[in-house]
């Protein structure tokens, strides 16, 4: 039987090798300090001076692409990671079979229902603790819905 988890490997690696390239595209837009440095009187008390830091160039929109991208894999990621599980439990095709993202927690128990159906139910409770909605983990919260 053919490695089910083989494509949820491979978009982590794809996303490996994003951050590789965010990393040295941003330390490339660095080389040139990106910022500059001013001063100015205080707008009510003209007697102080305020020092200010501002982007004298923006960021390169390559940068957002790669980012975008990578957080693209990372995300694919956890959907083929559940296809394979649903493949692993001896389901050949599974349709319904994604990471069940949701804007609430509501939403997130129906889509276990729905979105979930040739998952096998003992893997839910893992599932649910990973709360990927909004007040439960921020950060996969916002991994599926900006995505």
């Amino acid at each position: 039987m053919p490695d089910p988890f083989e494509s949820a490997h491979r978009k982590i690696a794809r996303a490996r090798e994003h951050a590789t390239e965010l990393e040295r595209e941003f330390q490339a837009f660095l080389i040139e300090p990106p910022y500059e440095t001013f001063s100015e009187p205080h707008p009510q008390i003209p007697q102080r001076i305020v020092h200010k830091v501002r982007l004298a160039r923006p960021l390169p929109a390559k940068l957002s692409e790669i980012a975008g991208d990578m957080i693209g894999n990372l995300r694919e990621t956890l959907d083929h990671a559940v296809f394979g599980v649903a493949v692993a439990s001896g389901c050949s095709h599974p349709r319904n079979a994604y990471f069940p993202f949701s804007s609430t927690q509501a939403g997130f128990e129906a889509n276990l229902k729905g979105r979930c159906k040739d998952v096998p139910q003992e893997i839910y409770s893992l599932l649910r603790e990973f709360e990927p909605y909004e007040g439960g983990n921020e950060v996969l919260f916002a991994l599926g819905i900006f995505t």
